[in-house]
C-alpha cells in the first residue's frame, strides 16, 4: 500500500502503511504482552490451574481475531507500536508528539483503516462518549 499525507500542526508528513508482515508482528507483540500480563494477574489472584487454562486459551482465541490487532490503535502503547513499525522505528517528532487522538487516527491509517465518521458530517471522526453524556 502507498503512504499517505496528512496535516499535524499545519505540517504536510508522510505516513507509511504497514506491510501483512507487519501487522502480523503488531498482532504478535501485543498478544504476548497481554498474555503475560494476564497470567501475572491469574497467579497474583490465586486461580487454579483449570481456570488459568481456561482463560489463556480464551485469550489465545481472541488474539487470533482482525480486532485485536484493530484495537491496538486505540491505546497508547498500541498506536505508537504500530507507528514505529511504519516508521522503522524512526517516527518523526511530529508525529511522536501528535495527540493521543492524532497517533490513534494515523495508527489506523497505518493499518489502512478510518475511524466511523458521523452521519452529519462526512469526513470528521465520530465523537467519543463522554461519561454522563450517554
Amino acid at each position: 500500500m502507498a503512504d499517505f499525507a496528512t496535516t499535524i500542526k499545519g505540517q504536510t508528513v508522510l505516513v507509511p502503511r504497514l506491510t501483512v508482515a507487519q501487522i502480523v508482528n503488531v498482532q504478535s507483540l501485543a498478544a504476548e504482552r497481554a498474555r503475560a500480563a494476564l497470567l501475572k494477574d491469574l497467579e497474583d489472584a490465586g486461580c487454579d490451574p483449570d481456570t488459568k487454562l481456561e482463560r489463556l486459551e480464551r485469550h489465545r482465541r481472541d488474539a487470533d481475531l482482525v480486532q485485536y490487532v484493530i484495537r491496538q490503535a486505540f491505546s497508547v502503547t498500541g498506536a505508537q507500536e504500530i507507528l514505529s513499525l511504519a516508521y522503522g522505528g524512526n517516527v518523526p517528532p511530529l508525529v511522536a508528539e501528535a495527540t493521543l487522538t492524532e497517533q490513534t487516527d494515523l495508527a489506523l491509517r497505518a493499518l489502512g483503516l478510518e475511524r466511523p465518521t458521523t452521519q452529519d458530517e462526512p469526513g470528521k471522526p465520530a465523537e467519543e462518549p463522554v461519561a454522563g453524556n450517554q
